[in-house]
């Protein structure tokens, strides 16, 4: 598979859109895709990896956490939305000198990510989600605070936890829904 860009934004590589509709041209023994009007070659891209999410996905969002049924963890860098459920779908991780993005088999999309290393715990009890102020005890001791005000419910027994530091702030995943967080112990 070949991947291109359509820049929707100038020379902003954050809201790039997946192509693959394409012209060929060869020029020389060079091959040169053109993705309405934007020529990029493809001799650039490198697959990275190619694996599974390890359970439920349910697209891209904010913030969201990609964990890898190999055990690597992807941090989706920049905003975009897209829904769309698969059960465990297949991943590809294409990297450039510029980028490195993630695209799920089954929708012409794609989102930047960044690999990214995780704390992995348990919450000690019933979860409910989070609505403020939530407070939240894992198995490993830490105790993490809600850092922004957010609300989404949802139950769960006993739910694995990813946080990931990204920059200067913590994101806590729980069945594929994030939140910003601050380490309290």
């Amino acid at each position: 598979m070949e991947v291109g860009f359509e820049s929707i934004r100038g020379k902003d590589y954050s809201s790039r859109k997946l192509i693959n509709k394409k012209t060929e041209k060869t020029i020389g023994k060079e091959k040169i895709i053109n993705f309405k009007k934007q020529k990029m070659d493809t001799k650039n891209w490198a697959l990275e990896k190619a694996g599974q999410i390890e359970d439920d996905f349910e697209g891209f969002d904010d913030e969201m956490i990609f964990e890898l049924t190999d055990g690597s963890i992807y941090y989706q860098k920049n905003y975009k939305y897209h829904y769309y459920y698969a059960y465990r779908p297949n991943v590809k991780i294409y990297n450039t000198d510029f980028a490195k993005i993630l695209v799920v088999d089954g929708i012409d999309d794609y989102v930047e990510v960044e690999q990214a290393t995780a704390i992995q715990s348990k919450i000690i009890n019933n979860f409910n989600g989070w609505s403020g102020n939530t407070i939240f005890e894992l198995q490993n001791g830490q105790i993490w605070k809600q850092a922004k005000y957010q609300y989404k419910y949802f139950y769960a027994n006993r739910p694995n936890v990813l946080i990931v530091k990204v920059g200067s702030k913590y994101i806590m995943s729980v069945k594929g829904k994030t939140i910003q967080v601050i380490r309290i112990r």
